[in-house]
């Protein structure tokens, strides 16, 4: 989990206009499963989903297939759950003499199907010993196959497993996603980047203001046609629009027409987080598993215009173009995770310092370890790749002596000021040619 840290204050600003070390390559999974209670779970491999319930019908188990499915891919991925209170199981498959089971709490309820079994008897024997125990949860017979569980008390988790004859209804949410979001967080906080599966648009808009207020990286994908059929001065409703509209700089829109079946922003997770921040540009990446969309130019260009991002086949290889976020100020993903990440190291270490010691006095000696300190992190991003050497990024500090009396008694150390050159990206190049004959 992530210290809350106070005490340092880092602001960066762009001139055109608190997560670990490890957390910045960590992606979280937002869905709906009664697989178990607490807020999120993390895993480093698909086989331990199926562990814990997981099954390949699940829109986790496919969104982390696409992460994981990358090479190199993150160490692991956090599944989150959103609150879900009721529940609705369908007798699938109608079979003599068989032992259907609603596992319940850990508690297994157990009905046999005898030898003149309908669906609606099945669902009724169930809904019948349910009933009988003390789980907190009343089964309703819905006559026709069908059973609903719903919770006693609103808000209490329950876990809930069938057998292979039957089926569970996809969940659905009770709280607002950013309800949902805050009490993930609040349970586990060690990781940067989140994509959500409903993809729900107005669900999608909430979750895009959370992430700019929470400072982390949204992605999520859509099938809606508007994004490419659209032009941009036409278009109002669509979440590329939108989340451009609105110049967000934690979130970016993947177009997709297979989005809520192939999850390609969560491919796109698995592409980019391994990577150091500002190392990589998550444009023009190859996602395993991920089929390319067929763009005429005009579409592709309607796409780019509103910010959003596409998959598409450029000279015989399959691309993401090209890893833009919604505002222009920032523009690219690894524009808005390298200043994170900045931002998190310089407090992370500030703080180390200040704590790790005796203390760090207020002199000028005093001063110039706080000067290095910055100036190690800002050696850090030139070594990973994002930063730029030269010019060569500088930390300015002010002497002890022309410090206020007022700072000195808060014992506020101002003005360390830092300037520094992001390595940036070549996306496009333009060649002039001249050719004698």
């Amino acid at each position: 989990m992530t210290a809350n840290i106070n005490e340092i204050d880092v602001t960066i600003t762009p001139e055109n206009q608190a997560i670990t070390r490890e957390g910045f390559g960590i992606g979280l999974i937002v869905g709906t499963n009664k697989y178990w209670t607490e807020r999120a779970r993390s895993y480093t491999s698909l086989s331990a989903m199926v562990d814990d319930g997981f099954t390949s019908a699940d829109a986790e188990y496919h969104a982390a297939s696409a992460y994981f499915g990358q090479s190199p891919r993150p160490p692991y991925v956090i599944i989150g759950r959103r609150t879900v209170d009721d529940a609705v199981v369908t007798v699938s498959t109608v079979a003599l003499n068989t032992d259907y089971t609603t596992t319940i709490n850990g508690t297994t309820f157990t009905f046999n199907s005898g030898g003149t079994p309908t669906a609606a008897t099945i669902a009724a024997g169930l809904v019948a010993a349910i009933n009988l125990g003390t789980e907190p949860v009343t089964a309703v017979d819905n006559l026709d196959g069908t059973y609903q569980l719903n919770a006693d008390v609103t808000l209490i988790p329950w876990t809930l497993a069938v057998d292979s004859n039957q089926t569970i209804s996809p969940y659905e949410p009770l709280e607002d996603i950013a309800d949902d979001m805050d009490a993930i967080k609040n349970y586990n906080n060690d990781w940067y980047a989140v994509t959500e599966l409903l993809h729900d648009a107005t669900e999608v808009m909430e979750l895009a203001v959370w992430a700019e207020a929470n400072k982390k990286l949204y992605f999520t994908s859509s099938s809606d046609t508007d994004i490419v059929v659209v032009p941009l001065l036409s278009d109002t409703t669509s979440v590329a629009a939108l989340i451009a509209a609105a110049t967000y700089t934690y979130s970016n829109v993947m177009y997709h027409d297979l989005a809520d079946t192939e999850y390609p922003e969560c491919a796109w997770l698995g592409v980019g987080l391994p990577y150091d921040p500002g190392s990589i540009t998550w444009a023009y990446k190859t996602l395993n598993g991920i089929s390319y969309v067929k763009l005429t130019d005009t579409e592709r260009q309607n796409a780019l215009d509103k910010r959003a991002n596409v998959y598409v086949q450029r000279y015989g290889r399959n691309v993401t173009e090209f890893g833009t976020v919604g505002s222009t100020v920032y523009g690219y993903i690894d524009v808005r995770r390298t200043v994170d990440w900045l931002q998190e190291r310089i407090k992370e270490d500030l703080f180390a310092l200040i704590s790790g010691s005796p203390k760090v006095p207020f002199t000028d000696q005093g001063i110039a370890q706080v000067q290095i300190t910055v100036q190690a992190v800002l050696n850090l991003g030139i070594t990973a790749g994002a930063i730029a050497s030269s010019p060569a990024p500088t930390v300015t500090v002010p002497k002890a002596a022309d410090i206020s009396p007022i700072d000195r008694a808060a014992r506020m150390l101002p003005d360390v000021d830092f300037t520094c050159q992001l390595s940036g990206a070549i996306h496009n190049v333009k060649v002039n040619g001249y050719v004698r004959i």
